[in-house]
């Protein structure tokens, strides 16, 4: 599906309304912990999660404490409050991932909720065409891969922006990101249409619904638990 397609959209009304369920993730959480406290992992791994935009390591604080319960090696991005444009963060974070890479002798997977993504797919993108195999997993929740013009934080870019974002997101498409991806997405989401987030161009991609708000997807179980799986 092309971007500009009459099907992709912001979230409705009741999209952005129902983000209030955030309220209710921590309810869900604490219902399914006991299931979620029981899984290991077989094979741990070196994880970094990366923050959505105007968010930063705070917000993914109890992911990263549940994937280290698990038995991985999850790590926080270090780069502050996530701002809103990838072309400059991409850059910046590529080293912290080659350092995770030096330190822990491994490859690094790397886990991003909305723009979080967007930099994970970049990095993967960049670093693999550099050294195969440097980043072997890319794991995305609520992230627009079709470009910020389908979220609420669109109105914060001007049309020549968003214009020139589509034309980056259209040449990239072409190049390989050079690892397995999972996408997670919710037609519940208020912040981030869900079509948009289905990434129906790259070769391999797992998608997968769950019924989180958008705010609420650091903390819910079925993220948590797709994450855990992908990573497993």
């Amino acid at each position: 599906m092309e971007t500009g397609q009459p099907t992709m959209q912001r979230p409705t009304f009741w999209q952005r309304v129902g983000e209030a369920r955030v309220a209710a993730e921590p309810f869900r959480l604490l219902a399914a912990t006991p299931s979620l406290l029981r899984r290991r992992t077989g094979s741990p791994r070196t994880v970094i999660v990366l923050p959505g935009l105007g968010a930063a390591d705070g917000s993914t604080a109890p992911m990263r404490r549940f994937l280290a319960r698990v038995g991985h090696r999850p790590l926080p991005w270090t780069l502050g409050r996530h701002l809103k444009n990838p072309q400059e963060t991409v850059p910046r974070f590529v080293p912290v991932a080659a350092d995770a890479i030096a330190l822990h002798g491994e490859p690094v997977a790397l886990v991003g909720w909305s723009l979080g993504g967007i930099v994970a797919r970049e990095t993967a993108r960049l670093m693999n065409e550099a050294q195969p195999g440097s980043v072997d997993l890319v794991v995305t929740f609520g992230t627009p891969v079709e470009g910020p013009r389908y979220t609420m934080a669109g109105r914060a870019y001007t049309p020549e922006e968003l214009d020139e974002i589509d034309l980056v997101i259209a040449e990239r498409r072409g190049e390989p990101i050079g690892c397995d991806i999972v996408a997670i997405h919710s037609r519940k989401d208020g912040v981030v249409g869900h079509l948009p987030v289905i990434d129906r161009h790259t070769p391999g991609v797992t998608n997968l619904e769950v019924a989180s708000s958008h705010m609420g997807m650091g903390i819910d179980r079925d993220v948590w638990t797709a994450v855990a799986d992908a990573l497993g």
